[in-house]
């Protein structure tokens, strides 16, 4: 009953199939799913949902079956939605409703989902430094039944549940006008603009709860990422003079980690390229599993880049669709000429990160699923990337769509849409 998403193209920017079918509560929604065989839902759709934000982290209210209301990561990367451990005779494994509550009203249940596999493991606070007591955990087999907006800048926090996104990457893409940076009355990108990152589920296996071994669907979402660019500036910078610098990167989006992670080895690379970068140890990273040593850095540039023509690479992705922003068809470069442009999602501050050494279960575990698909993971983007963007995991489509959050310091982001580059709307080059 849900749109059809065809397999992946060659080229991921042209147009798919979309519909217009909104609602505007899940009753309706409620009957279409259970002729598809999903599950039983209830609530409203395409309505915020108010979080708690705690040390840069968005916690969902919850309640499973009867039980009481529980604090609850919502975690893209969770292979699956768990309980924490309790005493008695609990059950390692429960099915039953799961339903998401108002944090700021607890005793309003804002929407539902029947019959979820939940399953009870032994669990640890998480964030940095400081553990944040959580109870649950709402993992991707709940939250890639539907396209999810999460938005750590709203007031309050929120996530949003839809059944779709309708639009198709082209309009998206057509909602904002990207060539307002490089214009003299212009006072930079509109915040409709959206960096669209076809994300295809990947991952999935056996994983071993509680001394049971479960399947998990695939779920990771995986995106490519350019860091230490040159510094861009739209206003001034001529394309002969824009190059693919920076040290290109894999990552894993991950909803529910506070400080964004970087592989030992990685970090590495990064000082290689510039030795300056500083480290700072003696820190602890919490998880869920438990905790670990880390060291803190901070970088000066990262970017998230869409994977256009699949040989270029994210640095030199970046680099052309920044070209492709700042020329015309008289002044690009011919290699540039009828070429698409990448997405770009780009941080204008200083970005933290965790040093994580390579063996960690968390790194090793995201290898280890992924390596067939993957080349490495060599980040996991937590908060301290995705709460400067409303970030849409539009799993549906298989797609990830990132536009700078509205604050009231500003955005520290730049969002560069996708273009085409052979005639279509909307084009790469001016005319």
């Amino acid at each position: 009953m849900r749109r059809h998403v065809q397999p992946r193209p060659l080229l991921p920017h042209r147009h798919r199939p979309t519909t217009r079918w909104r609602a505007t509560h899940a009753a309706l929604l409620t009957l279409l799913l259970a002729a598809c065989g999903r599950p039983e839902v209830d609530g409203f759709l395409s309505k915020p949902i108010p979080l708690r934000l705690a040390r840069g982290m968005a916690f969902a209210l919850i309640r499973y079956g009867e039980g009481p209301p529980l604090t609850a990561l919502l975690d893209s990367a969770a292979p699956v939605s768990a309980l924490a451990a309790g005493g008695g005779a609990a059950a390692p494994h429960r099915r039953d409703a799961l339903r998401l509550l108002d944090a700021e009203h607890p005793e309003v249940t804002r929407f539902m989902v029947a019959d979820q596999d939940t399953y009870e493991v032994p669990m640890h606070g998480v964030g940095l430094d400081h553990a944040q007591p959580i109870q649950a955990v709402v993992g991707a087999p709940l939250l890639s039944l539907f396209s999810v907006r999460l938005s750590h800048a709203g007031r309050p926090p929120s996530v949003t549940i839809r059944d779709e996104i309708p639009d198709s990457t082209e309009e998206l893409a057509g909602d904002c006008d990207p060539w307002q940076m490089v214009r003299p009355t212009g006072a930079g990108s509109t915040s409709p603009c959206p960096a669209i990152f076809l994300t295809r589920r990947l991952g999935g296996g056996i994983l071993s709860l509680g001394g049971v071994e479960q399947r998990t669907p695939a779920s990771r979402l995986a995106v490519p990422v350019c860091m230490l660019a040159a510094p861009f500036d739209p206003r001034s910078d001529k394309p002969e003079r824009i190059g693919p610098g920076g040290v290109p990167a894999t990552a894993v989006l991950s909803t529910g980690l506070g400080v964004s992670v970087i592989a030992r080895s990685t970090f590495e690379r990064l000082r290689a390229a510039d030795p300056t970068i500083p480290e700072q140890v003696g820190h602890t990273l919490n998880l869920p599993s438990g905790p670990e040593s880390v060291s803190l850095t901070r970088i000066s540039r990262l970017s998230l880049v869409s994977d256009e023509s699949r040989d270029l690479g994210p640095c030199a992705e970046q680099a052309r669709r920044r070209r492709l922003l700042v020329a015309n068809r008289a002044t690009a470069i011919p290699s540039d000429l009828d070429q698409y442009g990448a997405s770009v999602a780009e941080l204008l501050a200083p970005v933290e990160l965790a040093v994580l050494r390579d063996d960690a279960p968390l790194l090793q575990g995201l290898r280890q699923e992924l390596r067939t698909t993957v080349p490495d993971v060599d980040l996991v983007l937590g908060a301290s990337v995705l709460a400067n963007f409303d970030v849409d995991l539009d799993y549906p489509s298989e797609r990830t769509i990132l536009r700078c959050a509205a604050t009231a310091a500003g955005s520290p982001c730049r969002v560069l849409p996708h273009c085409s580059g052979r005639g279509d709307r909307p084009a790469c080059l001016q005319d």
